[in-house]
């Protein structure tokens, strides 16, 4: 598999993982909560969506030992407030980036958690300073015991160019379709 394929393969999964956040945020309390539920494992749909791959063909299971790196990007906080202030024209000038961490980024407690869950599967993780991004990177085994889910190969039809836009080879891919 080329490089290109491999990160390909990885943004694929990288939008269906997204919804394992959720898979801590359902079994951690929330904030202010004095009453902690126990944390569980909790079913999240994940995956892109068979509409993403109708001209793609599933040819098998991906085998366990394939590397992959995936991206969890995590949903801001304060997300209307930020809004405001951009549609506003970022008045006070632009934020730092541990600024921005601070107002709109994940608490560093559940990022925290994402890495501790994580890595009970022997998947590492690296959090940028945003707050906002934890990339982690395992294999597909691993990640499917993590998240729950089973990946299939893809091929996926090559896009030929036209009206100036350049086109993309056939390649293999790797993901879920769990809905």
């Amino acid at each position: 598999m080329t490089w290109a394929s491999r990160h390909r393969a990885s943004a694929i999964l990288a939008v269906g993982s997204a919804g394992a956040l959720m898979l801590l945020s359902a079994a951690a309390p929330a904030s202010g909560a004095t009453h902690p539920r126990p944390a569980a494992k909790v079913a999240v749909p994940q995956g892109i969506g068979t509409a993403a791959l109708k001209d793609a063909s599933v040819f098998g299971p991906t085998p366990a030992s394939t590397p992959e790196t995936v991206s969890f990007v995590l949903r801001a906080r304060n997300l209307g407030q930020l809004e405001g202030r951009v549609e506003a024209g970022m008045p006070g000038g632009y934020l730092s980036v541990s600024r921005f961490a601070r107002d709109y980024g994940q608490q560093q407690s559940s990022i925290s958690a994402l890495e501790k869950y994580l890595g009970q599967f022997g998947i590492t993780t690296s959090a940028y300073a945003d707050g906002l991004d934890v990339t982690a990177n395992g294999t597909a085994g691993q990640f499917d015991s993590a998240l729950s889910v089973q990946q299939h190969q893809y091929r996926v039809a090559a896009v030929p160019a036209r009206h100036g836009m350049a086109g993309r080879p056939a390649m293999i891919i790797h993901g879920t379709t769990d809905a």
